[in-house]
C-alpha cells in the first residue's frame, strides 16, 4: 500500500480518446460522450467503462465492437476507473461507501462484488498485475 492507494499490479486503463475512436467506426457513438474512463478487452473480449447516464456514475460492459452495453456496478465516484484483471473474470474499480472512495472488484458480469479496501483516504484508479 502505497498513501493509501491498493496497487494491483500494471496499469489497463486507456484514455476516453481511445474509446472514442474504436467506438465511431462501430457505429455506436452514442456511448462516448459520458465514458469517463475505459478499460480495454482482457480475455472475455469485453470493454468496461464508466458512465454517467443521469442517475450517477456506473461501471458498464460492451462487446469490443460496441454491442449490448450493460451497466454491471452503481459506483457513486465520479472516476470509477474500471480496470480487467488479466484473465478477464474480475474487474477492479472505484466505488463510494459511507462517503469514502473504495476500490472494489466484481465477476465480469456484475453478480459478485465485495469491497477490497476501507480506509480513511480516498482511494482511486486501480489497476492490476500482469498475472492477476
Amino acid at each position: 500500500m502505497i498513501a493509501g492507494s491498493v496497487r494491483l499490479g500494471t496499469p489497463r486503463i486507456t484514455s476516453v480518446v481511445v474509446v472514442t475512436l474504436a467506438l465511431l467506426g462501430s457505429g455506436v457513438p452514442a456511448l462516448v460522450p459520458s465514458a469517463q474512463a475505459a478499460s480495454f478487452p482482457g480475455q472475455n473480449g469485453k470493454i468496461a467503462f464508466a458512465r454517467d447516464t443521469g442517475s450517477g456514475p456506473a461501471v458498464w460492459v460492451m462487446n469490443a465492437d460496441g454491442s449490448k452495453p450493460r451497466m454491471i456496478a452503481r459506483s457513486g465516484d465520479d472516476a470509477p476507473s474500471p480496470s480487467w484483471s488479466a484473465d478477464g473474470t474480475k474487474l477492479a474499480f472505484v466505488g463510494v461507501k459511507h462517503g469514502s472512495s473504495e476500490i472494489f472488484v466484481t465477476d465480469a458480469r456484475g453478480k459478485h462484488t465485495k469491497r477490497l479496501t476501507k480506509t480513511d483516504v480516498n482511494e482511486s484508479a486501480p489497476t492490476w498485475s500482469p498475472d492477476g
